[in-house]
């Protein structure tokens, strides 16, 4: 009963890929409204966009990698048939 629970939400409605995005816009706009302001020069508001943008490349490559992974058929490697 756990196992099939845990196997809806990760595989059929795609928890952990929706939570990776959502985690993502939550800190990014925390960092935009909060930390950009309060830093006084512009070299650190630069390192700080820097990690933005680096933080939402990471969430959107995370999201196709997935999204790319669920759409593929199974295709198994010679180890595992045996060729």
């Amino acid at each position: 009963m756990i196992l099939s629970f845990f196997d809806r939400l990760f595989n059929k409605h795609k928890f952990v890929r929706r939570a990776v995005v959502v985690w993502a816009i939550l800190a990014i706009s925390w960092t935009m409204y909060v930390i950009i302001p309060s830093l006084e020069t512009d070299g650190s508001k630069t390192t700080v966009l820097g990690i933005v943008i680096g933080l939402l490349a990471s969430a959107i490559g995370f999201y196709k990698w997935s999204r790319t992974k669920e759409d593929e058929p199974n295709v198994r490697n010679d180890s595992e048939t045996g060729g």
